[in-house]
């Protein structure tokens, strides 16, 4: 009696994380996002804690995206010597973006940054927390809103080409 019980109230919570599970974007959707990401944007403006910052080295900074692919360039030269891989999920409110140093990253996430986006014609806001939170995850933001306590920054962006 317990038993059966007991696999009643397992198959009920089975049953019920399917609906509870949280949208995920199908490939065709992730896709066609990423069409939209593809190219390169330049930065125009950078927010942290509440105030524009000044750009890093006030040269300009260039987001290269191509596929699950990042590189960034600053003064036209690779700022890391390495490619980012991202990805995201633009099922959610608001979409979401992973980037990694790794595609293994994003499994272990201890070389992972957890953001969002939006994207206005021509126009990328990119917000996500710069500092380690716990075991050294970082939270990912769900606004693109900063004030003085916050640890987010957020990147707008202009595309300069396709």
């Amino acid at each position: 009696m317990v038993r059966s019980a007991a696999w009643i109230v397992l198959s009920l919570v089975v049953s019920l994380s399917h609906f509870l599970r949280p949208a995920h974007a199908d490939d065709a959707a992730i896709a066609k996002e990423q069409a939209k990401l593809n190219g390169i944007w330049v930065l125009t403006s950078i927010e942290f804690q509440g105030k524009d910052v000044e750009h890093p080295g006030n040269g300009k900074m260039e987001h290269h995206f191509d596929g699950t692919r990042l590189k960034i360039n600053l003064d036209l030269r690779p700022m890391i010597s390495e490619t980012l891989f991202y990805r995201i999920d633009p099922s959610t409110s608001p979409k979401m973006i992973d980037v990694g140093t790794t595609t293994d990253g994003f499994k272990t996430k201890t070389e992972m940054r957890e953001g969002i986006y939006e994207i206005k014609g021509d126009q990328l806001l990119w917000a996500l927390h710069i500092k380690d939170g716990v075991n050294g995850l970082r939270e990912r933001p769900t606004e693109f809103k900063t004030d003085a306590e916050s640890n987010i920054i957020i990147y707008k962006l202009k595309r300069i080409s396709d």
